[in-house]
């Protein structure tokens, strides 16, 4: 595979799209090859990080409605991914005690009236040791119609 550094130092990968594949990150961990454009990539961590995203000089001159959308939008997105990892665990949870425990009639109870995510409950889990891909994200973003639907057709202005 071959990469181009830009003068922006934005790497370009020059491998079709279907031929991409995973490689290893500087952490040793596996990082998809497929690469979002800065505007893909400034959307993502709107809706990710908030208001955090942006500079503090840029936060000065910023519109007050604008700062607030854009903070009401990052609360959906904590509750949207919270409710998700809660999901992934109650079904992981679900499945071991159904494979290691299946005439327990306890376990049958357990999962029948515990099953549903806490909506007050905060998981400190994080979505990378659920096994949690960064386009999984993207896709339940727009699944939720936090990101566009048309998000991966987007293109730099």
């Amino acid at each position: 595979m071959h990469k181009l550094k830009t003068k922006s130092k934005k790497i370009v990968s020059l491998v079709p799209q279907e031929e991409r594949s995973y490689s290893f990150n500087r952490q040793g961990r596996y990082q998809d090859e497929r690469y979002l454009n800065n505007y893909q990539q400034s959307l993502y961590h709107r809706a990710l990080y908030g208001l955090n995203t942006f500079s503090e000089k840029v936060l000065a001159t910023m519109h007050p409605a604008k700062k607030h959308k854009i903070y009401k939008n990052y609360i959906y997105t904590k509750d949207v991914l919270n409710i998700w990892k809660q999901e992934i665990i109650v079904d992981k949870t679900n499945g071991f005690m159904k494979a290691f425990f299946p005439k327990s009639s306890f376990v049958t109870d357990l999962i029948e009236n515990y099953s549903e995510p806490d909506l007050k409950f905060k998981c400190n889990v994080s979505l990378e040791s659920l096994g949690v891909t960064k386009e999984q994200i993207i896709d339940k973003l727009i699944e939720k119609k936090i990101l566009p639907e048309n998000f991966f057709e987007l293109k730099e202005d």
